[in-house]
């Protein structure tokens, strides 16, 4: 599913106006973007949290030639599963 996707399921279930839909799919995402940039850690209850996550710099091998290569220290983002969720999708 994109995003698009999404939001035709939203329009389909709420029976709410697409321009509407669209516009608030937009900023949730905007949102939930500028928290994590902002380092906050986004809890959604019964779904999941995003939390922003430094990756140090590391040592790996370019699996084409062997050859050692230097990773650099990068922002990432970790989602994880619910409790609510997660018991859902492991029934």
């Amino acid at each position: 599913m994109n995003k698009n996707d999404l939001i035709n399921k939203i329009i389909e279930q709420t029976g709410s106006s697409r321009t509407e839909v669209t516009r608030i799919v937009n900023q949730t995402f905007e949102i939930i973007k500028e928290s994590v940039m902002n380092e906050e850690r986004i809890h959604v209850s019964g779904f999941g949290s995003f939390q922003p996550v430094k990756r140090k710099a590391r040592t790996g091998r370019n699996p084409q030639t062997g050859e050692t290569i230097r990773i650099k220290e990068k922002n990432a983002v970790k989602f994880k599963i619910g409790k609510e969720f997660d018991e859902k999708i492991n029934k």
